[in-house]
């Protein structure tokens, strides 16, 4: 009998510890994922997107590359940029945006043209350089922020952001309403 559960006792044992090397098999799916690049990231959903780039504005930084454009159109988002306020103002009038991107100056005067709107477009500032103790103070009051010098993974994680802010934002007013 003693024979028979010290056979036991090492059968439990041999078991019990082949199974933690079994659950080991895991980190090598794991590894695959170190093989997407953020260029490769694509949005979840489409946004239509209007974009006020000035010549001579702060935020050309990325637009004269066109980092951000092509991050933007490449993850499938409908993207239409003006370069004059008068077109600016046209477009939100006629078309329906879900975003507007604009460079930080112009912010103020963007969200007082949007008061009257009645399914008003998120406005996004870009901003293009500044110190470390600036862009922590500008993130505190805009919560979406577009750096010029980020990477195409953050432009598009930044415009996931804000849309999910504008879809509950719309949905706690249709409640109220």
């Amino acid at each position: 009998m003693r024979r028979f559960y010290l056979a036991l006792g090492f059968t439990t044992i041999v078991l019990l510890l082949s199974a933690t090397s079994a659950y080991a098999c895991g980190d090598k799916l794991q590894a695959l994922n170190r093989g997407l690049r953020p260029q490769d990231f694509s949005s979840s959903r489409r946004a239509s997107i209007l974009m006020y780039s000035r010549m001579g504005s702060g935020s050309s930084g990325p637009n004269d590359t066109g980092q951000l454009e092509s991050a933007l159109r490449r993850a499938g988002h409908r993207l239409q940029t003006v370069a004059e306020w008068r077109e600016l103002d046209d477009a939100l009038k006629s078309g329906h945006y879900d975003l507007v991107l604009v460079d930080l100056i112009n912010v103020p005067q963007v969200e007082e043209s949007l008061r009257t709107a009645a399914s008003p477009p998120l406005v996004v500032p870009l901003v293009s350089e500044g110190t470390k103790a600036e862009n922590k103070l500008l993130k505190k009051q805009y919560p979406f922020l577009l750096m010029a010098r980020e990477r195409n993974g953050r432009y598009l994680t930044v415009i996931d952001r804000a849309l999910d802010a504008r879809e509950k934002k719309y949905r706690t007013t249709l409640r109220r309403n």
